[in-house]
């Protein structure tokens, strides 16, 4: 493995953790608020 390679590599997943941390509160807040707006149908059996 080139040193390239392995900053390519380690870019990437440092991008990844970020993302990661960004999109789990959004998942977690879009789910709550759609079961907190889903009262008019039948509850979701998941």
């Amino acid at each position: 493995m080139t040193k390239r390679l392995v900053k390519v590599i380690g870019v990437s997943l440092v991008w990844l953790v970020l993302f990661g941390l960004w999109a789990c509160p959004m998942i977690y807040l879009a789910n709550t608020w759609v079961k907190r707006h889903d009262y008019r149908r039948q509850p979701a059996v998941y």
